[in-house]
């Protein structure tokens, strides 16, 4: 399981055939226990929900590969997680909108705003007396700042962050609300992520 590795394969008639391969990276630590496990089953399911067979993504497989990395090193599981989250809604064009309101294209103010999957970002108060049929969540300006500073930092930047556990379920809530509506999909692993936290 996660492990990187290099394969060499022949097209065949009807299948094609591994003729050699080689392990690059065995991630080890992150298939010690099953928290580790969990977390790396959690990426791996969001890769495989957002891309098809034969399908080509340098880009998202370099998250991937930084993110399992990431993982296997011990550091924050929780900032990795997320940073990956938002990383790969922007590799693969849903990436949500943290800076403008989606619906009156006005610069979100520092107060507390909301937030749509159906629209892919956050509305403004003034906007959400009007869109009385969308799903629409609240999220907190708090909130709002670190997604934010999840979406353009790079990794190394957000490790140095100490972030609040009451901030730390808010981001949970709104990205699993949020990717949950924006791949049109249930997710088993995170279901599994919180029953180990219990």
């Amino acid at each position: 399981m996660f492990m990187c590795s290099s394969f060499l394969i022949s097209r065949g008639r009807n299948l094609h055939l591994i003729t050699q391969a080689e392990v690059i990276d065995s991630f080890d630590r992150l298939r010690e226990d099953l928290h580790g496990i969990g977390r790396g089953s959690y990426i791996v399911e969001l890769v495989d929900a957002v891309t098809f067979e034969e399908g080509s993504n340098l880009n998202l497989y370099e998250l991937l590969l930084t993110t399992l990395k990431a993982l296997d090193s011990g550091d924050d599981p929780t900032i990795i997680t997320h940073f990956f989250e938002l990383h790969l809604l922007g590799l693969v064009g849903f990436q949500p909108e943290f800076f403008i309101c989606v619906e009156c294209g006005k610069k979100i103010t520092e107060q507390d705003q909301y937030i749509s999957g159906e629209l892919g970002g956050v509305v403004c108060p003034s906007c959400v007396t009007t869109l009385s049929a969308v799903d629409i969540r609240p999220v907190s300006v708090r909130i709002l700042k670190y997604l934010r500073h999840f979406q353009r930092s790079s990794l190394q930047e957000l490790m140095a962050l100490k972030i609040p556990s009451e901030v730390r379920k808010g981001l949970d809530e709104v990205i699993r609300y949020y990717l949950t509506h924006t791949l049109e999909r249930h997710l088993n692993s995170p279901e599994f992520i919180i029953r180990m936290k219990e």
